[in-house]
């Protein structure tokens, strides 16, 4: 699906990039366009090129950076009206121009579940933050939800609880040592 949905953008929209990512594994179409220090961590192995060449597994993480940060989100979401269960979320700020490609149906909130049930966690003992759309059923469901301080007002608004600090100034680390310093 991965192929086909990069396939039908590139009909529309001029690609700079793509970036797939697996548990172990990152794919990368345009080696000169990579943001290795902005998103992902160390030790994991890079596949460079082509998509049909490389992408044999399934990913987590389907990232399309357009040429073009000016595009109309419209007409990016026309595009996904014919794909079941898959939605775009258009990218802010300095990444601008970043499509994030996600599955609907398997969202972070019931990834949680699952983990949670095989660690035998409670939920009510799971933290979580997030700042967009892709975060709503996750900060909504959780009681120990924080919304980042600088993630939309509707996010606040369905979260428990919203960070003193925002992602660009360790909002995360910063309320988790408070929240660590709290429990003692």
């Amino acid at each position: 699906m991965i192929k086909t949905i990069t396939k039908d953008f590139s009909k529309h929209f001029e690609i700079n990039n793509v970036i797939c990512e697996t548990d172990r594994e990152i794919f990368v179409t345009n080696k000169d366009a990579w943001l290795d220090k902005d998103f992902w961590l160390l030790n994991m192995k890079v596949h460079y090129g082509c998509l049909d060449d490389n992408l044999k597994n399934k990913v987590m993480t389907h990232i399309i950076e357009l040429k073009d940060k000016n595009f109309s989100e419209e007409e990016v979401n026309k595009i996904f009206i014919k794909y079941d269960h898959y939605l775009p979320r258009c990218w802010t700020g300095k990444f601008r121009g970043f499509i994030e490609v996600y599955d609907d149906i398997n969202n972070k909130y019931e990834a949680i579940k699952e983990i949670s049930k095989e660690l035998n966690v409670k939920l009510e003992n799971v933290i979580a933050f997030g700042d967009d759309l892709n975060d709503i059923d996750m900060l909504k469901s959780l009681t120990n939800s924080y919304a980042m301080k600088n993630s939309y007002d509707s996010i606040k608004a369905i979260s428990h609880h919203v960070t003193k600090h925002d992602n660009e100034h360790q909002g995360v680390m910063r309320e988790l040592h408070t929240i660590l310093k709290n429990l003692k």
